[in-house]
């Protein structure tokens, strides 16, 4: 059976990529096409591995499929991808020359995922959001260009601001799966049970521990903000957009008064459209300031 060429390899990507990505294909939307192909086959990689580690498998068998698919990617990237997602995933590498150690990260981070369920000070937590998050902003950067390597600092900022969104987003959901991603140290610090999370009680205190990580989450896309000034023009639209949404998403579980359990943060298809136009134009016009 002959393989996928490299154009039907690339549309296999994005198509994944507008099935699955809500928060991101508006972003990747305002990128030149070889732009957005080359990010379409990052993230579908990157849905790959997360799908192995939330689907129904055993533990064991997602660990042999996780490195499985490490090994696939030392083989694509060898000149031996055998399916859609590799062969465009490879081309991309190539093309924009992709550090693989950012996509092993990837692959790191999802993989702790399966034993991992606790973290015991914000540095673990830390650790964890640059492994999920910022190690995919370091390999999209390369497709992004950048004038400086202050740039790559600012990356892994945006990265675990979004990610840190995320952790508050989904405390009811993670709690479901006995997962609290909260570190252990600033529980103790408000006074917080595990039981009130994982039973779903918002609890004064709990409030205010939230409140304190979207606070934190705040410093961190304050220092992101520094990234635009390190792209080209045409480019910097896509991590604004990425900004924007998850900063509005932020902003939406801050109106909700941090309550993760009974109102979960979600913005509209129109609302995420709005966002992309908006920030796109606006990162076409925008200036560096001097």
């Amino acid at each position: 059976m002959s393989l996928p060429d490299i154009t039907e390899s690339y549309e296999h990507c994005v198509a994944i990529t507008q099935a699955r990505a809500r928060n991101f294909y508006f972003a990747f939307l305002t990128l030149p096409k070889a732009g957005r192909d080359a990010i379409c086959a990052v993230y579908a990689f990157c849905r790959l591995l997360d799908d192995i580690a939330d689907g129904p498998m055993p533990r064991a068998q997602k660990q042999a499929a996780i490195a499985a698919a490490r090994t696939d990617l030392s083989d694509a990237l060898a000149g031996r991808a055998r399916t859609p997602v590799y062969i465009a995933l490879a081309d991309a590498v190539r093309r924009y020359s992709i550090s693989e150690r950012h996509l092993l990260e990837v692959a790191q981070g999802v993989e702790q995922d399966l034993h991992v369920t606790r973290y015991r000070t914000f540095t673990e937590l830390r650790e964890y959001c640059y492994l999920v998050a910022s190690s995919v902003g370091l390999a999209c950067l390369e497709v992004f260009g950048y004038h400086s390597p202050e740039a790559r600092d600012a990356a892994v900022d945006l990265g675990i601001a979004m990610q840190l969104t995320n952790v508050v987003r989904d405390v009811a959901e993670d709690a479901a799966e006995n997962r609290i991603y909260l570190p252990q140290d600033d529980l103790n610090a408000f006074g917080v049970g595990e039981d009130e999370i994982l039973a779903g009680r918002p609890t004064p205190a709990l409030t205010r521990m939230l409140a304190f990580q979207g606070e934190r989450a705040k410093e961190y896309y304050g220092r992101a903000r520094a990234l635009f000034k390190h792209l080209p023009r045409r480019s910097r639209p896509c991590p604004m957009v990425l900004f924007g949404v998850y900063r509005t998403l932020l902003e939406q579980i801050e109106r909700n008064g941090y309550d993760v359990f009974t109102r979960r943060a979600t913005l509209a298809k129109s609302r995420r459209a709005q966002i992309a136009l908006a920030l796109w134009i606006r990162g076409l016009l925008w200036k560096s300031p001097s």
